[in-house]
């Protein structure tokens, strides 16, 4: 029988879909491939369209994802510029910059698929849609199979019958998308791993290593502890940190940026994670990730570097926030250094400032991220604070404005300053949402800015300011209009 028609075979009857890679359909076998599948999702590309590369490679990572799960469910891809013009042409499809990706049920076009477009996302629609919770591993060889995937799995062991049997299938089944789950009750299963009516997460197997075992055993008896023995044990000591799993690597961190490649240079890219472990595995109270250069670039350069190809770079967050850099070469004795210096406090903390202005006497006082407490959270005063970007056009004609605004405020208890955002940090509580950002930070509550949103002239950010001034204006009233003592 012809490999790719006993691959579609056994995926009608719901026990298995492509282990080794997408199915490539044309013209000849699109309709005959798909007839009877419960669910199909077709990928439409064409490889000279801008980002169809990346596309058809985010299928190829989602389908190694399911990789053995035995899903009632396949995913495909049709060549729209060779050998599946006419497909293409059948179902409309005309692809520009993009591909596209549509769900066919039983062979019949059910709907076009607007979701998550990465691997991760495309996993879970699919499983969460039309998959099974619990993928039943049969034998040994089906569950070492099983475990081959490139990501975390949770395996039960269970004899039919046990308690454990309902517990698990409950938690498979409110979380099916969110984790890969897998359950066996063979007898060389439990002989192999030496656990029975037990549940077992397993690391994907790019990350083992001898600094640590390659599974955890659960040890509770809840759902909730379940959850949190899942979260813990997820990453192991040196997780991978991407654009989509940030979240789970909360302060405080140590981050090592470097080229990530698992699948073209798996052993330098674990040569260096190993290094990495070295220290991991004395520091289990900060979570520890590697993240690639090229998902980070941007990261990096808010810590003032630039990765050259050479050796990782370092950065870390300690448990209030702080960042901090390693300044010295990458070896396991410096990252050692670095991190007990980070948790002891012995390290300066990385703030991108420029430097303090050594005048600061002019109506407009100026602030950076160096001075920032002394000149805006601490100053005493009401202050109206624009952030700004010196290549901003719209900065530039708002100075005069502000410069005015200054001397106007001069005798007031209301302090006007200026922040260049371009060149340093911008404290978190402010959301930026372009140049100029303007904030009035009430005395008393400096710790929750309002965003100023009103007009930019001089007597619109008058008024307000006589408006939700803590105190009065000496030469104000609450409308904005000069006193008449002033006249």
């Amino acid at each position: 029988m012809n490999p790719k028609v006993a691959v579609v075979f056994l995926a009608v009857l719901g026990l298995t879909i492509a282990d080794d890679s997408l199915l490539d359909l044309t013209d000849a076998d699109f309709s005959s491939r798909i007839a009877g599948i419960n669910a199909a999702m077709v990928l439409f590309y064409d490889p000279w369209c801008p980002y169809c590369p990346k596309g058809k490679e985010e299928f190829e990572k989602a389908s190694e994802a399911l990789r053995g799960t035995k899903q009632p469910f396949l995913l495909a891809t049709v060549n729209c510029y060779e050998n599946g013009k006419e497909t293409c042409l059948k179902y409309s499809i005309e692809i520009e910059n993009d591909p596209i990706i549509k769900i066919f049920r039983m062979g019949e076009l059910s709907q076009q698929y607007n979701e998550a477009e990465d691997a991760a996302g495309i996993a879970k629609f699919m499983k969460t849609r039309y998959g099974v919770a619990s993928t039943e591993l049969l034998t040994l060889a089906e569950t070492e199979e099983f475990l081959k995937a490139k990501e975390p799995t949770i395996l039960a062991f269970f004899e039919k019958g046990n308690d454990l049997e309902t517990f698990y299938f409950k938690y498979a089944g409110h979380f099916t998308g969110d984790y890969r789950f897998g359950h066996s009750s063979a007898d060389e299963v439990f002989s192999k791993y030496n656990e029975k009516n037990s549940i077992l997460l397993f690391r994907a197997p790019q990350f083992h290593n001898k600094f640590e075992p390659n599974w955890a055993t659960f040890k509770g008896d809840t759902q909730e502890e379940l959850t949190k023995f899942i979260k813990k044990n997820w990453y192991g000591l040196v997780g991978h940190r991407k654009p989509d799993n940030i979240g789970d690597f909360e302060h405080p961190n140590v981050v090592v940026y470097y080229t990530i490649d698992y699948v073209n240079n798996a052993k330098q890219t674990n040569y260096w994670r190993n290094r990495i472990l070295q220290v991991a595995k004395d520091n289990t109270d900060y979570k520890f990730a590697i993240s690639s250069d090229d998902d980070f670039g941007l990261e990096l350069l808010r810590f003032g570097q630039t990765y050259l190809g050479e050796e990782p770079l370092v950065t870390a967050y300690d448990k209030d926030g702080r960042k901090f850099k390693m300044t010295s070469a990458f070896s396991v004795e410096n990252l050692k250094q670095f991190v007990l210096g980070v948790k002891q406090g012995t390290i300066e903390p990385f703030i991108k400032s420029q430097a303090i202005p050594t005048a600061n006497d002019e109506p407009v006082k100026i602030a950076v991220a160096k001075n920032f407490d002394e000149i805006v959270i601490n100053n005493g005063k009401d202050t109206f604070l624009e952030i700004y970007a010196p290549s901003c056009g719209y900065c530039r004609e708002l100075k005069p404005v502000f410069d005015e605004l200054g001397a106007k405020m001069i005798d007031e208890d209301v302090e006007i300053v200026k922040l260049d955002g371009a060149n340093n940090e911008v404290p978190v509580v402010f959301q930026l949402q372009g140049f100029p950002s303007l904030y009035w930070l009430p005395k008393d509550s400096k710790n929750k800015p309002i965003m100023y949103v009103g007009g930019k002239t001089l007597n619109a950010f008058i008024e307000y300011i006589a408006e939700h001034a803590s105190s009065e204006l000496k030469n104000f009233d609450r409308n904005g209009n000069i006193k008449k003592s002033e006249l």
